[in-house]
């Protein structure tokens, strides 16, 4: 590969590149022959510096049932990595919700076009740019992701009325898990101060399970505030409570101080002259730095690139264009939705005997059933026996870990 030169690497290709040295080889080395004829031919054979620019993309397809097969599978193996804590190369939901806005716009021109030229009684030549018959027309690819839409949308409206409930229920409470939505989202922040530049690719992956934070995200408040730093998770683990932990900000002082990194475990109420004495009166929440300080255990619901209500119009509107003409989601798609989003649930109805979807801890989903709601340090749940255990064992779940309801009986 010379200087000016591409290559291209088919999808899930193992690949490894190898620099070209002056140095020689070992006469069993695969390169030997190679190196020899391209040493001999250059001149001054020396060691260069070499710059080698990589472009990630992914592969769209064609047909509506190939786009379909292409963008929930990347979407799977997103969810996979999330469940194995590994990051992806992919950024599928922001590429998936542009597609989409960019395919809307294409059918809406051309609509456009097709009506502008029948109102004219004599036709009018126009010119015409050659057809890439590669590309799919904008109907065949809304068709495509419809399905991958749907539960991208769905997901990120469920986490959004979730924390709606959040916040009306612990606004103006004192020391308690508090949420708030901005709904002002991030493209339309004034940039000379807002510290994240939402087109990039900065800050934003899920600090835990390093999933793409696509247009729905959890902004930590105590790590903008008291150390000018971004703390940026994935809702459903927000919802998990993972961030209830102690999380090294500072590059190198560990120490548990909510001055110095994110402390999100701090469970005592001192103020005060606090026996501690490891930390001095916060400013914003006056519980000590040290020990008890709230400011961590706030976070704010963040829109990257708009609002949850021009993603359901988006929604809308590709559903509008395909109409009736949709692609059946798989058993699969549907499980998939199950296991990361949560369903807006009335928890009061529910009784003894009832049949749930549990998510439980790395992502990973189960079916249980209810024995009973039950009360543990002042926090609601539910005494639960998982599928498959033995008969008699029961286990406590906090109410946030039920995502689904389900209709027939649990063995």
């Amino acid at each position: 590969l010379k200087a000016g030169q591409a290559v291209h690497i088919n999808k899930g290709r193992l690949h490894a590149f190898r620099k070209l040295a002056p140095s020689s080889l070992l006469e069993t080395d695969c390169h030997y022959d190679l190196r020899n004829k391209i040493l001999q031919i250059k001149e001054q054979p020396s060691e260069d510096i070499c710059f080698s620019i990589a472009w990630d993309w992914m592969f769209k397809g064609v047909t509506s049932e190939g786009i379909n097969r292409e963008v929930s599978g990347i979407l799977e193996c997103a969810r996979l990595n999330r469940e194995h804590r590994l990051p992806s190369l992919a950024i599928p939901e922001t590429a998936l919700l542009f597609l989409a806005k960019e395919n809307i716009a294409k059918y809406q021109l051309d609509s456009n076009i097709t009506t502008t030229k029948s109102l004219f009684a004599m036709d009018i030549p126009m010119q015409h740019k050659g057809v890439d018959r590669s590309e799919p027309d904008a109907e065949t690819v809304l068709r495509g992701i419809l399905p991958s839409l749907q539960y991208v949308v769905n997901r990120h409206n469920a986490s959004v009325k979730f924390s709606e409930k959040w916040e009306k229920k612990t606004k103006g409470v004192l020391d308690s898990w508090r949420v708030s939505i901005d709904p002002k989202p991030n493209t339309e922040q004034n940039p000379g101060i807002f510290p994240l530049d939402p087109y990039g690719a900065g800050d934003f992956f899920c600090k835990f399970c390093s999933a793409e934070l696509s247009n729905v995200y959890m902004h930590c408040d105590g790590c903008e505030k008291l150390l000018d730093k971004d703390f940026n998770i994935c809702s459903t683990c927000h919802m998990e409570g993972k961030y209830k932990i102690f999380h090294q900000m500072h590059p190198f002082n560990p120490k548990p101080f909510s001055i110095l990194n994110h402390t999100g475990n701090k469970t005592q109420l001192r103020q005060a002259r606090c026996p501690c004495k490891n930390g001095k009166e916060c400013i914003y929440c006056s519980y000590c730095t040290g020990c008890s300080c709230r400011c961590h255990q706030a976070f704010t619901l963040q829109y990257r690139f708009t609002g949850l209500g021009n993603e359901l119009e988006i929604l809308q509107k590709a559903e509008s264009i395909v109409g009736s003409n949709t692609i059946r989601r798989t058993e699969d798609s549907l499980n998939e939705s199950l296991s990361e989003s949560r369903p807006d649930l009335n928890l009061d109805q529910l009784k003894s005997e009832d049949c749930v979807i549990v998510q439980c801890r790395l992502g990973k989903s189960w079916q249980a059933t209810i024995r009973k709601p039950h009360v543990r340090k002042g926090k609601p749940g539910f005494m639960i026996h998982f599928k498959g255990s033995k008969k008699g064992i029961e286990n406590w779940i906090p109410n946030d870990r039920v995502i689904h309801v389900q209709s027939e009986k649990v063995a």
